[in-house]
């Protein structure tokens, strides 16, 4: 599990290739935040042409709900119609890793006390795969108030020095509290299970082959 919370602090924090964008977030001062260059290209026009749906199924929805849109459930056209008019969200192309369109916001207007950046992650057919949001340091109470909501799957929080990683869960949905120990801002993530494993595996893909390259070359 610390290889995998390594590797998905590692990809959360890439960079995005083209037009200077990022698919996500500055990296935060610590180990787990190496960045990596992500690709990017134009979303597809078939994202901007799909039909609104809820941005949740229930009222108690199954899957975590950041900002009220449920992973697994809110896509593109509900995402927009719900935060629209509350922030600006800018298309930021496509994302390799869950294989749709980005949206990003600098955080003004949703309600989240120091949010700075918001990323909007959808798969291939436009459903919200993951939501990651940068906010200043806190992971002993971020973790406080997400463990009323959610599941405590790992705790390594260092509540004396305020920094350390916590995993929860909910549904096919993950949430992870990353707090590297040098910095300033942390990032809680939310992910659906799919997209989580799919990190760990096409990184875990991308380092073998980088090995086994190196092993050519000697």
């Amino acid at each position: 599990m610390h290889l995998t919370r390594i590797i998905l602090g590692i990809i959360i924090t890439a960079s995005i290739g083209s037009c200077g964008k990022r698919e996500a977030f500055p990296p935060a001062a610590s180990k787990p935040a190496v960045p990596v260059q992500a690709q990017a290209s134009a979303a597809p026009a078939a994202f901007e042409a799909s039909t609104q749906s809820p941005v949740t199924a229930n009222a108690q929805p199954y899957n975590a709900s950041p900002l009220g849109l449920e992973i697994g459930v809110a896509n593109i056209a509900g995402v927009k119609a719900a935060l629209g008019t509350q922030t600006r969200l800018e298309a930021r192309g496509e994302s390799r890793y869950s294989g749709g369109p980005m949206l990003w916001s600098n955080g003004d207007g949703l309600g989240v006390e120091g949010l700075t950046d918001a990323l909007f992650l959808f798969d291939k057919d436009g459903v919200l795969a993951g939501v990651v949001m940068t906010v200043p340091k806190n992971p002993v109470g971020m973790l406080s108030k997400l463990s009323s909501k959610y599941v405590t799957v790992s705790n390594k929080v260092d509540s004396f020095m305020g920094y350390g990683y916590a995993r929860l869960q909910k549904g096919d949905s993950v949430v992870e509290i990353d707090s590297p120990h040098l910095s300033f801002t942390m990032e809680v993530r939310y992910l659906s299970k799919k997209l989580f494993a799919d990190f760990a595996r096409m990184i875990a893909e991308e380092e073998a082959k980088k090995q086994q390259e190196q092993t050519d070359k000697l």
